[in-house]
């Protein structure tokens, strides 16, 4: 049987995160209580979740640390890209340049 997961997308920018998920658009800090507020939600998922965020010249360093620390994996993939996951796991054809 094969297994859904849901991906959530994240806008990374110095000041706050703008998060998609399933049709619901949230804005959090970009700092330690908006990465907190972002876990909370992200664990309320029954499903595997597989988050995907845009590197922006280190401005998402803050928020992997913060996704590591909470037991949430991640990965940061070739050409800077960073798709921190959740069961599921990164899939290359996901790191497309545009």
């Amino acid at each position: 049987m094969k297994q859904s997961v849901v991906y959530i997308g994240i806008d990374v920018a110095k000041a706050y995160l703008d998060v998609a998920w399933a049709g619901t658009f949230r804005r959090v800090p970009n700092e330690r209580s908006g990465h907190a507020a972002l876990v909370r939600w992200i664990k309320q998922s029954t499903t595997p979740v597989q988050l995907i965020c845009e590197a922006s010249g280190g401005y998402e360093q803050a928020l992997l640390e913060s996704l590591e620390k909470s037991e949430l994996e991640s990965y940061s993939g070739p050409s800077g890209a960073c798709a921190p996951v959740r069961a599921g796991g990164w899939h290359p054809s996901q790191d497309r340049q545009d």
